[in-house]
């Protein structure tokens, strides 16, 4: 599991902690990492994408990630093996574009879309990126 993957995991833990009443050591978390998941939010066109931060500097991010509203389909597309016919790209966003850079966190009762990717395809987004191993 990665880094990135044990924040968020202690993230969602740290929720369903608070949603049940009890006291939680709230912990500094920062800003996403190469290898993170993100939902990027962007302007001029308005558009989201999903994917894994690959790096940042002072002009923009690197992603490697598909559009959200595609999100659903290529998920089913690796779960059932078929030939690709939607994939991820590798794209860079320069941040006069981004109106906020989210990490893909999941909430109580509302899994992250690398959890979804995962119960639906059976392995990690991960994998499908090329960013395993």
């Amino acid at each position: 599991m990665s880094n990135c993957a044990r924040r968020a995991v202690a993230g969602s833990k740290a929720r369903r902690m608070a949603a049940a009443g009890k006291k939680i050591a709230r912990q500094p978390i920062g800003p996403p990492k190469p290898g993170c998941a993100v939902i990027a939010h962007l302007r001029e066109p308005r558009e989201k994408l999903w994917g894994f931060l690959l790096g940042m500097d002072s002009s923009g991010a690197w992603l490697r990630g598909i559009d959200l509203g595609s999100f659903e389909d290529w998920a089913r597309q690796e779960a059932s093996g078929a030939e690709a016919g939607i994939g991820l790209s590798t794209l860079f966003v320069p941040f006069l574009r981004v109106e906020k850079l989210v990490l893909d966190e999941g909430a109580v009762g509302a899994p992250s879309m690398s959890e979804r990717f995962e119960a639906m395809a059976g392995f990690p987004a991960e994998r499908s990126a090329g960013l395993e191993g």
